[in-house]
């Protein structure tokens, strides 16, 4: 440890004066700033929920959901790790101008998350029973709306990163706060009438809200080239069949049932990958 120890110190005496480099700075600064509105907006859209739920209802309202939604945020666990790999390849491919390759590589991440949000989706109540306790059941029940919600989280962040590229975040906290905003009138207004369910169906219109407006910043006003809608619709349309098929379903009412939700899972992922497949093969028609 000595030995690594004086090593270290070696390295790093010739870096004791720092040096600045204001261009990097100002860019930095240029960045980062504008996007703090939309770090705050995040939070809120996160947390929000929870908070007026133990007000206006209950601690064991605001404690089961919590429950819940932290299980949910598997899925965007999930999709950061999947995206913190493809941004190099993706920011490659647009700065060399090859958008067909660029689409296409969001295309696949966006399907191979919509594939894990269709899984996720219909065991949320196995993964509530093996992960947490039979008591979270009433709030597993609504796992499946905030993971829906996440998926259209993953698209809305599609279409920020086409506005990063522009370096214009102050679209970002714009979309940002007004999801934010959305998120907490709706709270305010389901959570008396429906308690939990108001709730996750407040952030799941919440996320909505905040793709369509990232989709209209990116591709209406700053006129980035990105993929046509169509091209996301193979795996919206997994996502919500599933939902719909979760939906009516009630566990544990019929054996039939559930195998019929295991084969309907295995033909929807069967489905987001043909959509990969096809993809990867076809160029793009914008």
């Amino acid at each position: 440890w000595m030995l690594l120890a004086v090593a270290a110190i070696r390295t790093l005496l010739p870096l004791r004066r720092p040096t600045w480099n204001t261009e990097h700075l100002r860019y930095i600064a240029g960045y980062a700033v504008p996007l703090i509105p939309y770090a705050l907006g995040t939070f809120a859209l996160g947390q929000i929920d929870r908070v007026l739920l133990y007000e206006m209802r209950s601690a064991e309202d605001a404690g089961l959901y919590s429950v819940v939604y932290n299980l949910a945020m598997m899925l965007p666990l999930a999709a950061a790790a999947l995206q913190r790999g493809l941004l190099p390849d993706w920011f490659r491919l647009r700065n060399d101008g090859d958008l067909n390759g660029s689409d296409r590589l969001a295309l696949q991440s966006f399907a191979l998350v919509a594939g894990l949000g269709v899984l996720l989706l219909l065991c949320a109540d196995e993964t509530v029973y093996i992960l947490a306790d039979r008591r979270y059941a009433p709030a597993g029940a609504l796992m499946w709306i905030i993971v829906a919600a996440y998926v259209l989280d993953d698209l809305g962040r599609f279409h920020a990163r086409l506005i990063g590229f522009t370096r214009k975040m102050l679209w970002v906290s714009v979309v940002g706060l007004t999801a934010a905003v959305v998120n907490v009138l709706l709270n305010l207004w389901w959570i008396p009438l429906w308690g939990m369910a108001g709730a996750a169906w407040a952030t799941l219109v919440s996320f909505l809200v905040s793709a369509l407006l990232n989709r209209v910043c990116a591709v209406w006003i700053l006129g980035q080239p990105a993929p046509p809608v169509r091209q996301f619709v193979p795996a919206l349309l997994c996502v919500a069949i599933a939902a719909a098929l979760r939906a009516v379903y009630i566990p544990g009412e019929l054996q039939l049932g559930w195998l019929v939700t295991k084969l309907f899972t295995a033909a929807l992922l069967l489905g987001v990958l043909y959509r990969i497949h096809s993809a990867d093969k076809k160029a793009l028609v914008r």
